[in-house]
């Protein structure tokens, strides 16, 4: 998430797609996710259909937060970050600011995790590290998204931050 919060404060320019000198909502969050390596369609409409439909309250950090006419990026803890309007342009609103149309979980093979705090004891982001949480997760159906929500959880937990993306697609099953 500190990749697309490093943009708070810049410009909301209708459509734009640029994190520095201006960006609507959408734009946002496509440039945030072009970023590291995921396409997604145009238009906040157009992103309601990206991903898998998940509910509000299995919402993880990097999940696409669909209003009406408005998108953002689920940070944790209730909140999004998005590209708002021209007066206040980038920044963080409650994710319930507004109704929910969908939570779209795009990140299929990646993982949002981040340098944890020292009081997590022996967890490091070291793709090493991470291959022994997931193969320490029991087996499920969707072992991979067990995997970041365990990992997310005890980020969150500790007060960590999520700031990073990881490729899980080369972890055996």
């Amino acid at each position: 998430m500190d990749y697309a919060c490093q943009f708070i404060g810049n410009p909301y320019v209708w459509g734009g797609t640029s994190l520095t000198n201006g960006a609507d909502c959408s734009g946002f969050v496509q440039s945030v996710y072009k970023h590291f390596g995921v396409n997604l369609p145009r238009t906040s409409g157009a992103m309601r259909g990206s991903g898998k439909g998940v509910s509000y309250s299995d919402a993880i950090p990097g999940d696409i937060v669909c209003y009406s006419g408005h998108v953002g990026i689920y940070m944790g803890n209730g909140k999004i970050v998005n590209a708002i309007n021209s007066s206040k342009g980038i920044g963080v609103l409650s994710a319930t600011y507004a109704n929910i149309v969908t939570v779209r979980r795009v990140l299929k093979k990646y993982i949002l995790t981040a340098a944890p705090p020292a009081s997590l004891p022996g967890f490091s982001c070291a793709k090493k590290q991470i291959y022994k949480l997931y193969k320490s997760v029991k087996k499920c159906k969707n072992r991979k998204w067990r995997l970041i929500q365990v990992i997310h959880t005890e980020i969150l937990k500790k007060g960590g931050k999520i700031d990073a993306l990881w490729n899980l697609s080369t972890l055996s099953t």
